[in-house]
């Protein structure tokens, strides 16, 4: 049997995005399921929030939920620290097209950085050169 943890209104906007009041609306109106009131405030189970959000609840890692590395370049770092988009295909595509140059246009905080840091480390070997084909 699971336990159902119970967060406060105010915490499951925080999560859900919304306001506190549209969540308190919510309640009244019994979108969320297995909702408490205590006196004037509601209880919230926090696997309604994920359901009613049609996600999954963020995965943990010894307990603490895992960040999302924003403006962090160090592809170590990101890996086992932080959440991360596998982009390790990106070295695939980049060996087997052998062109001479390549050009990385995306906009701000899309993750060139990063990218090309895993492309190094994937690269190096263990006295730290970098293999170039």
């Amino acid at each position: 049997m699971t336990d159902i943890r119970y967060i406060s209104t105010k915490e499951a906007a925080g999560i859900m995005g919304l306001s506190t009041r549209r969540v308190v609306g919510l309640c009244n109106a019994g979108k969320l399921e297995g909702t408490l009131r205590k006196g004037r405030n509601w209880m919230v189970p926090e696997e309604t929030v994920y359901a009613y959000l049609g996600t999954a609840k963020p995965k943990e890692e010894n307990g603490e939920i895992l960040s999302c590395a924003v403006g962090n370049t160090s592809y170590m770092d990101v890996v086992k620290n932080s959440y991360y988009v596998d982009k390790t295909l990106l070295i695939r595509d980049l060996i087997d097209d052998q062109v001479p140059v390549i050009l990385f246009t995306r906009p701000r905080r899309f993750g060139k950085t990063l990218a090309l840091d895993m492309i190094k480390t994937f690269l190096k070997n263990e006295r730290g050169y970098i293999y170039l084909f």
